[in-house]
């Protein structure tokens, strides 16, 4: 029998999820031992190493369900445009004809996390805008929600779109007053350009090389993990990007990934007899991402009510039958689904799929837990239906801290006192998991647990305040729901004993800072299987593990 290293790790507060705050976490491998007194736990293991954080708050390792690490990887190599860093119009002009200079005559100019709420003032770049900017080569400017872009004419060219082309199915093409296709992708129009896992064919623009993806997801995982995050659910994962991820395990990523692959992976999967779970406690396949709507940032989800000032009712991306045909597929298969659905249509059309596949569920055949991402508008009837379903709601954390300033114009008071609805599906009984959906919004789980409890926007404005929980609910949705929207409630969410051994280490003590300064408390130290991965001030600490 092999021997494991023992390790006693104290701090001013244990959070273990599993009863009373305590001071010390005993761990074996990678593995939690015990959690209790110094005094009990030195006495339990006099020989393991000691680890102190004084005056520190110690929690079960952070957990965002639902973002994704491989697309940020391959956003890493091409253009980031993001409010941070091009924060005027100027800007971005700038930003877009200096990297179309260095990319060369037949490089492709490629920018995401495009805001335009932010950079332009609400301005929407345009076609004939792009063109004068980058006039002789393909441009695709992809919007921060990545469910929308606009292109310049090389680029609609390039994909074969002429102004008699029509919709793709599940998605739309932008036009202007006289039928002119003004360069706007969104949804499939936008997959097919951009995301291998999702594009009807070789997506048109370039892409990542999957010999490139491992190492940009390794480093990917350093701010992560420096974030405070133990485990990540990429919600956007084909067939090369799960390669990608092995890969990068064996090249030193230092924190979990739960594996969402994408609908069109379903058959190959079923066909090999690859089930919900299949990999390791470091990256395993825990579900089928499929898309029902489109984005609330994006303000293209299919919503009962138009938006604020408009008749748009945004975007539903597929219909009754084929959801159905996928929820079926999976329920076969035993892999659940994880459905994109963010307005009350998309909503209420998967959860009739969902109710139609359990109705005719054999007695005792294997019940899934399927989960609804985002689930970002919401009534009491949907919220009831979810609990009878015992579906997983995993809303956005973040967004009201980070998209907050926006969303009244475009969504109102009332719609938003039901929107990221934790409160209201903590108190039906739904599982809730906390979901960054990074990049579209700021991957630091700590602003999500903020944005949470305080329900206000980074430009100070209350949003929705009925729906705001607790610090410690919040703690919950980032751990123990996370766990179980993944499958791994058995052994994530808590320091207790047959628990893996992650943990976040953050300055001072959690509980008693003020709802507005939660996103600000400094993380300490980020542990990952009984060892530290990240720690303030000192290097890089992953590195090739056994797991």
């Amino acid at each position: 029998m092999a021997e494991y290293e023992t390790t006693l790790l104290t701090a001013d507060r244990v959070v273990t999820n599993d009863g009373d705050d305590v001071a010390a976490v005993l761990m074996a491998g990678e593995w939690v031992l015990a959690a209790g007194s110094v005094e009990e736990l030195s006495a339990l293991a006099p020989a393991a190493v000691r680890r102190d954080y004084p005056g520190a708050t110690v929690l079960p390792g952070l957990n965002d369900a639902h973002q994704h690490l491989t697309m940020t990887a391959a956003q890493s190599t091409g253009l980031d445009l993001s409010a941070d860093m091009v924060p005027t119009g100027e800007a971005l002009q700038d930003a877009l004809t200096r990297h179309a200079a260095s990319t060369g005559a037949e490089g492709w100019v490629v920018g995401s996390r495009y805001d335009h709420t932010r950079t332009g003032g609400g301005h929407r770049i345009t076609r004939d805008e792009l063109d004068a900017l980058v006039p002789d080569q393909p441009a695709l400017v992809v919007d921060i929600g990545a469910h929308w872009g606009v292109a310049n004419s090389a680029a609609l060219a390039a994909g074969g779109l002429t102004d008699g082309s029509p919709d793709p199915p599940g998605g739309e093409l932008g036009r202007d007053e006289h039928g002119r296709l003004d360069g706007y992708l969104a949804e499939q129009a936008l997959f097919d350009y951009a995301y291998p896992s999702l594009a009807r064919g070789v997506p048109v623009a370039p892409v990542t090389p999957v010999e490139d993806l491992a190492d940009a997801i390794v480093d990917a995982s350093q701010h992560f993990l420096a974030a405070g995050l133990t485990s990540v659910g990429d919600a956007m994962v084909g067939p090369d990007e799960l390669a990608a991820l092995q890969d990068a395990r064996s090249r030193g990523l230092g924190l979990r990934v739960n594996a969402l692959m994408t609908y069109p992976s379903l058959p190959r999967l079923a066909e090999l007899g690859v089930r919900e779970g299949f990999g390791d406690h470091w990256v395993r396949v825990g579900g089928i991402k499929a898309f029902a709507d489109g984005a609330v940032a994006g303000r293209s989800c299919a919503v009962a009510e138009p938006f604020e000032g408009t008749d748009d009712h945004g975007i539903l991306t597929t219909d009754r039958e084929q959801m159905q045909g996928l929820v079926d597929a999976a329920e076969r298969a035993g892999i659940r689904m994880a459905v994109h659905a963010n307005g009350e249509r998309a909503i209420e059309l998967v959860l009739a799929t969902l109710e139609s596949a359990a109705a005719r569920r054999p007695s005792g055949a294997r019940r899934l837990r399927h989960r609804i991402e985002h689930a970002s508008v919401v009534t009491p009837e949907i919220i009831e239906r979810m609990a009878a379903l015992d579906v997983i709601a995993v809303p956005f954390g973040s967004y009201v801290w980070f998209h907050g300033d926006v969303l009244l114009g475009w969504y109102g008071e009332e719609r938003l006192e039901r929107m990221f609805a934790h409160r209201s599906l903590l108190d039906a009984g739904v599982t809730v998991a906390g979901s960054s959906d990074y990049p579209c919004g700021p991957w630091e789980p700590l602003r999500g647990l903020q944005s949470c409890v305080a329900r206000r926007s980074r430009g100070g404005l209350d949003v929705g305040t009925s729906q705001r929980v607790s610090l410690r609910e919040a703690i919950r949705i980032y751990t123990v729901g996370s766990a179980t929207a993944a499958g791994e409630e058995h052994v994530k969410g808590r320091l207790a004993p047959g628990y893996l051994a992650d943990l976040t280490v953050l300055d001072g003590d959690l509980m008693s800072v003020e709802p507005d300064g939660i996103g600000e408390v400094p993380v300490l130290a980020t542990w990952v299987g009984g060892a530290p991965r990240w720690e303030a001030g000192t290097p890089w600490l992953g590195g090739p593990h056994s797991g």
